[in-house]
């Protein structure tokens, strides 16, 4: 497993929520600036479509399947990104009643060409949404 990248999060909102934000794709997906919709294949798995670039007319489609799930961890597996095989990792920590810190790592299980450019814009996309997770009631 290649190296992850962790960036760390402070959210004003209960942990629950926080939880439910990433446990739900769907919910997740409504505050990732890239993606455009998410379908339920079954409970902790998902088809996910992106759009990663909002200057070409590119969508791509991949699986995520949670896994490794409790009240303060999950991990999701992607699947059907060409010659990319990246992890999700959410840890939670109740900071207060109303905040929660989350630990986002990105690891990939193996090497591909433009893993770095890649990472780079999931990163990005983290940023965003939790910056909007925190803009909302």
């Amino acid at each position: 497993m290649n190296q992850g990248d962790k960036q760390v999060f402070k959210i004003n909102h209960p942990i629950d929520h926080v939880h439910d934000v990433i446990f739900d794709l769907k919910k997740f997906g409504h505050y990732h600036p890239l993606i455009v919709d998410v379908e339920e294949l079954a409970q902790c798995h998902f088809r996910v479509k992106e759009k990663p670039f909002s200057s070409l007319p590119f969508v791509m489609h991949y699986e995520a399947k949670a896994e490794g799930v409790d009240e303060k961890n999950i991990r999701y597996k992607v699947t059907g990104i060409p010659l990319h095989k990246p992890e999700l990792y959410f840890s939670l920590q109740k900071l207060s009643e109303n905040k929660t810190q989350v630990d986002v790592s990105i690891y990939f299980l193996n090497k591909g060409i433009g893993q770095k450019i890649l990472k780079k814009k999931m990163m990005k996309a983290q940023q965003e949404l939790w910056a909007a997770v925190n803009e909302s009631n």
